[in-house]
């Protein structure tokens, strides 16, 4: 069953390299930050973005070992300098997520500085979600971490031998979790998708590799069929270290894939900067990144997203997907669509029609949950706050027809109009 701290349907969830926060945020400030010591400025930044999680990443020790294997690698030298065109030696310290000791890093202001920010985001009604790796830690290590954070991810399996001693290790770490939920009721976690199924049994969230693949190769099919798979999973247009989401997705069709990502139930994953529309692969074992110019259009398309998710998480209720079918003999671009309806707790309803296709394309929707006959229906779009009405007669016997140009989308507000006479 899914979880959210907050009540809501909805995560809102920022990944952000904490190395390269902190750095940044020294530059800017001019004096060195620790996780202890932010600015109440840089906080309000996340509140203001929107974001009721932050995912921090890098903030655990780790063996010297790997900063010596990357500074050393002749191949990883070669791509971190496309990453980061002035690069110098000490940018690099390497993967993250490798050769982990679960302790806050000392030289980011250890653990009494990450509870102090831990507090100054619970002000704000921000969460903390931390890495941890089965592999490098027991059950008792993930209590200590419960202890000081809202949620963890699992980031590897729970052991690389036989079968029985897997299924021992994920007991303790099920039992462990039990524990900590006794505590509090509200802590999350989640499980990277690459993980077995055993892994991701103790997960309430999952990474949805499947349908990022989906979103990727501009197949409407598999999206509507990942969309009907349910609300444990954490749905994102772009992963750490990975390609960015405004290189993977040229123009508009950047637009359609963020509202059939992030308006549904589960868990919205963003990734530091996407908001800002930057184009250039942050390198995960580098402490610095490029600078970029934040692209406004961008900015201004995520205002308005954030908007619709507050709108979407203020329902609640049912979600579906909704059939669809083609508006006239020989023409598919139905196939294109993707529709899903969601009923607020109080009746109100929110429909999103996504065009997924190169295709300027044509459909009738099915909204037989409304109820629509002997009355007439006003659709609001949220995105121009253009009003249509529609008879309900109509939609319940053809249902509702749609004309899109390729990769636009329509988020509307569904509500009653007067009786049909």
């Amino acid at each position: 069953m899914s979880r959210s701290p907050d009540g809501q349907g909805l995560l809102r969830l920022c990944q952000v390299d904490a190395r390269v926060w902190l750095g940044e945020a020294s530059r800017r400030e001019r004096r060195p930050v620790t996780l202890g010591s932010i600015s109440s400025s840089e906080l309000d930044r996340i509140l203001e973005s929107g974001f009721n999680w932050i995912w921090l990443r890098g903030v655990w020790e780790q063996d010297s070992a790997v900063r010596e294997r990357a500074r050393r690698c002749a191949l990883g030298l070669e791509a971190m300098q496309a990453a980061l065109l002035d690069l110098e030696l000490n940018d690099i310290e390497g993967a993250p997520l490798e050769g982990v000791r679960h302790e806050i890093r000392a030289a980011l202001g250890g653990e009494e500085g990450f509870e102090r920010l831990r507090d100054d985001l619970a002000r704000r009604g921000i969460h903390v979600l931390l890495d941890f790796s089965p592999a490098a830690g027991s059950a008792a290590e993930l209590e200590r971490v419960a202890a000081i954070a809202d949620g963890i991810c699992l980031v590897d399996d729970f052991a690389t031998g036989a079968e029985p001693e897997a299924s021992r290790a994920l007991t303790a770490l099920q039992a462990a979790i039990h524990r900590v939920r006794s505590i509090d009721p509200k802590f999350i976690v989640l499980a990277e998708g690459h993980l077995s199924p055993l892994a991701r049994l103790t997960a309430d969230f999952a990474l949805d590799d499947v349908f990022f693949e989906a979103l990727v190769t501009k197949d409407a099919s598999r999206v509507r069929e990942r969309l009907r798979a349910g609300s444990r999973f954490v749905r994102y247009l772009e992963l750490q270290g990975g390609r960015r989401a405004r290189d993977l997705f040229e123009g508009p069709s950047y637009l359609a894939a963020a509202v059939l990502a992030y308006l549904p139930p589960g868990v919205a994953l963003f990734q530091d900067g996407q908001r800002e529309g930057r184009r250039l692969r942050q390198d995960a074992r580098l402490v610095r990144r490029q600078d970029e110019a934040p692209d406004e259009e961008m900015e201004a398309f995520h205002e308005s997203l954030f908007e619709f998710l507050f709108r979407a998480e203020g329902l609640g209720g049912h979600y579906s997907v909704r059939p669809v079918r083609e508006a006239w003999a020989e023409n598919s671009t139905h196939n294109q669509f993707v529709l899903t309806l969601r009923e607020g707790v109080a009746g109100e309803w929110m429909l999103v029609a996504v065009n997924f296709g190169p295709l300027r394309g044509q459909c009738y929707v099915d909204l037989s949950p409304l109820e629509p006959a002997g009355r007439t229906w006003v659709l609001q779009d949220l995105s121009s706050l253009a009003i249509y009405e529609r008879d309900g007669d109509d939609l319940a016997s053809r249902g509702l027809y749609l004309d899109l140009a390729p990769w636009d989308y329509n988020v509307f507000e569904v509500r009653l109009g007067a009786k049909l006479l």
